[in-house]
């Protein structure tokens, strides 16, 4: 029989893939987890679609993010379904870059020089560090946070904005709603973890998702879908109460007043009847929420003013130890400003001084090793003044490449582009704001904003000439 020219014919080396999996599939049948043997099946339909749409690969990485402890595979420790797609995706990448099916220039930005400052300084610190096994797995998972920007220079643009900022956004929400349910986890103190290991972690989820959950509120394209939204909000709040975590009330209440800022406009143009009404409402939200909250997490916060008496004169133990943190901090960068000791040995140093043994959680010697909850600090004192810039510049970077894609998109009249662009800014923002409380500089919600800044400004300096009259001489990719 012919074959026409419009019929599709299968080639050889789908029809050996599709063999080898069959084949796969009965043999796994034959293992004590045999009930995994359709997970093939699946893959092999997984398979050719992430060939064509290798976007995927990152979306899953991104939506796998606030699912950290759920991430694991039975048949290995050490692989996640993170690692796997991750791995896909910088395969598929680099097989598309390597024959010309994708735009090489899409990784052109200025970044990569501070980039490669900062991954320098990390493989010399690892040479000279005072830990090198610890060391090492440290400028590992540097690697793994830069290749989620690499992937995402030239992976975000093959889906719209809009559909990355709903995965971000939905993909915590979900989690926030599932820890308030039930089978999230907890810790010793009864902290909601969420489906991490830190509720400071999941704290930064939850309260940066928070700017994104408010521009699909105010750009929603259908009443139902905003109610779905809203709701998803309250549940960020509820379980970033239930976090206990200060840190997230000392960012959310500035996200709310770089947000407000934001607004001044707006506000200008209102009648001085409805700015009362809202000032009114805002003002009886605020006494609900502190007449709901439990009483331990606004005993938590209060304890905030502790932090004027110094280190010594601390009740609260926990805020002893984050001040001790910066004592332990400024003092090693002191004794080694340019080189540092070392990627990941802070916490070698800080068993070392005495702040180990008074603060010490238990009678084990693992609790005499504390990060110091602050990645700019640690970065100084690891790899040192240099590597330090370098990352304070990428936030820098960051955030000037978000405010500059939105005065472009403003004056090219694109009202939610621009509303884009402030929101995942707000984001990024509060992001930054949470590394001074957080260790974690592969964060790869941080990576993966800083690529959407780059991508963003692209897209709209490609589409109108690049000003920025808030901002100029700022930095440009």
């Amino acid at each position: 029989m012919p074959t026409y020219p419009s019929q599709k014919t299968i080639q050889a080396p789908w029809l050996l893939f599709i063999g080898v999996l069959a084949l796969a599939c009965a043999a796994w049948f034959a293992q004590p987890e045999f009930f995994l043997a359709p997970a093939l099946l699946v893959a092999g339909v997984c398979v050719p679609t992430v060939w064509r749409r290798p976007e995927l690969t990152l979306a899953v990485v991104l939506l796998m993010v606030p699912f950290e402890t759920l991430q694991q595979l039975s048949f290995s420790k050490f692989l996640t379904l993170s690692k796997l797609a991750g791995a896909a995706g910088i395969v598929l990448v680099g097989y598309r870059l390597l024959t010309g099916r994708a735009d090489c220039r899409r990784l052109r930005t200025r970044m990569w020089w501070l980039i490669a400052l900062l991954l320098g300084v990390h493989l010399v610190g690892s040479v000279g560090s005072i830990a090198p096994e610890m060391s090492i797995e440290h400028t590992r998972k540097l690697f793994i946070a830069v290749a989620v920007f690499g992937l995402g220079l030239v992976l975000i643009p093959r889906l719209p904005a809009r559909r990355w900022v709903e995965m971000a956004f939905f993909s915590v929400a979900a989690t926030a709603a599932l820890s308030l349910a039930g089978p999230g986890e907890a810790d010793v103190q009864s902290r909601n973890l969420g489906f991490l290991t830190d509720a400071n972690y999941f704290a930064m989820l939850l309260v940066s998702s928070v700017p994104l959950g408010l521009y699909l509120l105010r750009t929603a394209p259908r009443p139902l879908y905003g109610a779905v939204v809203a709701v998803s909000l309250v549940f960020l709040l509820i379980a970033t109460v239930q976090s206990f975590s200060r840190s997230a009330f000392v960012v959310f209440m500035l996200l709310v007043a770089f947000w407000l800022w934001g607004e001044r406009h707006r506000v200008r143009r209102m009648p001085a009847s409805s700015i009362g009404l809202a000032g009114a409402f805002g003002l009886v939200v605020m006494l609900g929420a502190v007449a709901v909250a439990p009483t331990e997490y606004v005993q938590r916060v209060t304890s905030l003013a502790q932090l004027v008496e110094g280190t010594q004169g601390l009740e609260d133990r926990s805020l002893g130890r984050r001040s001790s943190y910066l004592v332990v901090g400024l003092e090693a960068t002191a004794n080694r400003p340019v080189f540092g000791s070392g990627p990941g040995t802070y916490p070698v140093l800080y068993s070392r001084s005495p702040f180990a043994v008074g603060f010490s959680l238990s009678d084990g010697p693992d609790s005499l090793f504390r990060r110091a909850h602050n990645t700019y600090l640690e970065l100084m004192v690891e790899v040192g003044l240099p590597g330090a810039f370098a990352f304070v510049a990428l936030v820098v970077y960051g955030t000037v490449n978000f405010r500059r894609a939105r005065a472009i998109w403003l004056h090219l009249g694109q009202w939610e582009l621009a509303e884009l662009a402030r929101h995942c800014g707000l984001a990024f923002m509060s992001i930054a704001l949470f590394l001074f409380l957080l260790s974690a500089p592969n964060l790869k919600w941080f990576w993966f904003f800083l690529a959407f800044s780059h991508v963003m400004l692209a897209a709209a300096e490609r589409y109108g000439a690049p000003i920025a009259p808030y901002c100029d001489g700022a930095p440009r990719n």
